[in-house]
């Protein structure tokens, strides 16, 4: 009995390969990477200060820029009154006889690099995370005239690619 079992399972075996048909082709298969960037910052504070501070104050923005591979790019940044580089951080709404503090923007501590609204840092992206940081300074003497109270600015910062 069992060699009657697997002489019909042979049988079968055999007319089921010869009852298999053989065919193929090829696909072409494609894949784009497009350019792209995408841009974080953390906020500015140049903390607190008395009028009497006569130095050059500084503070810093950790940026966070990640391009694909071999992407040029740059970074300028700009606020609703900003001329010529300057930036003016504003007193609050309750605060009378209070002028507009200036400051400027740097990609550099050695202040070489100024980021406006058409000058800025330039760069090539990597495919990873590039971590930059923004300077912000206040010249010397500049708070000498300054009203106590908070001041503050909103910086759009633009990564063209």
């Amino acid at each position: 009995m069992k060699v009657k079992n697997i002489a019909y399972a042979c049988a079968l075996a055999v007319i089921s390969f010869a009852s298999q048909a053989d065919d193929n082709t090829s696909m072409h298969v494609t894949l784009e990477v497009m350019k792209s960037c995408s841009l974080s910052a953390s906020d500015m504070d140049f903390a607190q200060h008395s009028s009497a501070d006569t130095s050059e104050i500084t503070a810093s923005s950790e940026l966070t820029i990640t391009c694909t591979k071999g992407t040029p790019w740059k970074l300028t940044a700009d606020s609703a009154d900003q001329a010529s580089g300057t930036f003016y951080l504003h007193p609050s709404s309750d605060m009378t006889d209070a002028a507009n503090i200036a400051y400027k923007l740097y990609s550099d501590a050695s202040k070489s690099e100024q980021i406006t609204s058409t000058d800025g840092l330039e760069s090539t992206g990597t495919g990873t995370t590039q971590n930059q940081t923004l300077y912000g300074v206040i010249e010397a003497n500049a708070l000498t005239s300054a009203v106590a109270g908070q001041y503050d600015d909103d910086v759009n910062l633009y990564l063209t690619y």
